[in-house]
């Protein structure tokens, strides 16, 4: 787009009162001051442009509730930002955020805010203004610890941090109980805080690339949980307290140092999801075929040489991923094409 067509576009938006604008990925770099004319706007993309900073003409933007500034190059955020107290959801991901500005926390209004990819290493205290805030999202930043006022974020539903630099979580997390989605994967945990189980509202909740050898017990409080991830961590064994979380439908345990299955897996009857791969079974586990709801089953890269004839029993199986073993029976080229393959093969062995 010219700098003539930009220009167009926007008196046509001004002309027709527009509310919503869009100037996706057309390699601006800077903004021509015409934009910030568009007074009744609500909503504003300009994702994928090559801006490093915004003018502090933002701010004369009063009526926007929806701006997306993802992939710009953006290097910091203007004072002026704290005009913009409409505002409802702010998409900032893929930049070269080192800091937030204090004026973050004068946009009270906010429900949705997002900050993946950035270089952020701290959070400003005035965070915890946001108290509307229900998604958040901070993975890919540089995060080495949490603010005391980022806990007064009491509407958060959905909190993502995943590879960031956090080495452990503050007691404080339990005052966030309202969270239903709790990702922190790809981090430098060992252990969790008692308090987790406060969090008695989680569906779903994602450990994996930590270095947990264990779990509180308080994570039985959790009743509510249908997703867990405890893949890539520094499991010997499976941590009893997952078999009282018996709601669970999908459980991920692969990279980690299993060698079996306990029996009491079979507690979660209601499981459909089982990822095992990356561990160091050298047998199918019995205890499998007690998981009848099963309809994915992940065994690649262990060490598994054969599989039972009894798989066929998982009649619900729909997805079988057993690359990367030294399978004799059933031959790697038939188990690798799936269950149903799998299936075939003994049935035809059985005749």
């Amino acid at each position: 787009m010219t700098h003539e067509e930009l220009l167009q576009a926007i008196q046509r938006a001004a002309d027709s009162k527009v509310a919503r604008f869009n100037l996706i990925g057309t390699q601006l770099k800077e903004l021509p001051q015409e934009l910030f004319g568009l007074s009744n706007l609500t909503e504003l993309n300009l994702r994928g442009n090559c801006l490093t900073e915004l003018p502090p003409e933002i701010g004369r933007l009063t009526k926007l509730k929806s701006l997306n500034l993802g992939g710009c190059g953006l290097r910091c955020l203007p004072k002026e930002i704290a005009k913009l107290n409409a505002l409802e959801e702010l998409y900032l991901p893929n930049n070269l955020l080192t800091e937030l500005p204090p004026e973050i926390g004068q946009l009270t209004h906010l429900t949705e805010l997002n900050l993946n990819d950035n270089q952020l290493e701290m959070l400003p205290p005035e965070i915890g203004k946001l108290t509307r805030l229900q998604e958040l999202s901070l993975n890919g930043n540089r995060l080495s610890g949490l603010p005391a006022e980022f806990f007064q974020l009491t509407e958060l539903c959905e909190l993502n941090l995943d590879s960031n630099r956090l080495a452990s979580l503050p007691p404080e997390i339990g005052t966030l109980d309202k969270l239903t989605d709790f990702s922190i994967l790809d981090n430098r945990l060992t252990d969790l805080p008692a308090t987790i189980g406060k969090l008695r509202s989680l569906i779903r909740l994602y450990l994996g690339g930590n270095k947990l050898r264990q779990l509180p017990s308080e994570i039985t409080q959790l009743t509510n949980l249908t997703a867990l991830c405890l893949g890539n961590n520094e499991l010997t064994e499976l941590p009893p307290e997952v078999f009282q979380l018996t709601g669970l439908t999908e459980l991920n345990l692969h990279s980690n140092h299993l060698s079996e299955l306990p029996p009491e897996i079979a507690k979660l009857s209601g499981l459909e999801s089982l990822c095992l791969y990356g561990n160091k079974f050298n047998s199918f586990s019995p205890v499998l075929f007690r998981l009848p709801e099963l309809t994915e089953l992940n065994l690649h890269s262990n060490h598994l040489s054969t599989l039972p004839p009894e798989i066929t029993q998982l009649t619900n199986l729909a997805e079988l991923l057993v690359d990367n073993n030294p399978l004799i029976s059933p031959p790697p080229e038939i188990a690798e094409q799936g269950i149903e393959a799998v299936r075939e093969y003994f049935a035809e062995t059985e005749a």
